[in-house]
């Protein structure tokens, strides 16, 4: 119960208020962001509560993603680990009764494409999950500084001056009229 008190706690914290929408500002200062500055915008600011919060959740017990998903980037970075870890423990399990025995330190009848398979499966699933621990502490402190850097220079930018037109102006035009006669017009637009 304490822990699951403490998890809560620590998911409420890593809310953070609402920032200005950058997308909505760059659309405003007519800027096309590229893909990058998108994704950035799109997850935005990395709380610190957020950053700790997802670290714990990603580093321990769970993995598979879902500190990404506590710091607002599983759809960009978390689901890789999602699928891929999913992937590992599945080949493991493929192996069937290979991996009680493997544990069991008897003699086991395992061998060839299971012993392979399931080889495989945990170097895949400890690589990943190490990969995924660095990543959901590191990422966040660089997703930050994108994020600042973007709305620094989004911010700092003048808006765009749009050009009105005239209400009236007069011009000079060549008239022909209907009897070939030429000569020279006022035209008044307004």
């Amino acid at each position: 119960m304490k822990k699951i008190l403490f998890l809560i706690a620590l998911i409420s914290f890593g809310v953070s208020a609402s920032s200005p929408d950058l997308i909505e500002l760059a659309k405003q200062k007519q800027v096309t962001l590229t893909k990058r500055e998108k994704r950035v915008a799109r997850i935005g600011h990395i709380s610190s509560g957020r950053q700790v919060s997802g670290g714990i959740l990603g580093t321990y017990p769970l993995g598979f993603g879902m500190g990404h998903a506590l710091q607002n980037r599983w759809q960009d970075d978390g689901k890789f680990f999602t699928y891929t870890q999913l992937g590992a423990v599945g080949l493991m399990l493929a192996t069937g009764d290979c991996v009680g025995k493997v544990f069991e330190r008897d003699d086991n009848d395992c061998g060839g494409p299971q012993e392979v398979l399931l080889l495989v499966g945990v170097v895949s699933f400890i690589g990943l999950r190490i990969w995924e621990i660095v990543d959901v502490w590191t990422a966040p402190a660089k997703q930050n500084r994108r994020y600042q850097h973007l709305r620094e220079r989004l911010e700092t930018m003048p808006n765009p001056v749009v050009p009105k037109e005239p209400k009236a102006s007069l011009y000079l035009m060549p008239v022909i009229g209907p009897l070939q006669a030429t000569g020279l017009g006022l035209v008044l637009k307004y």
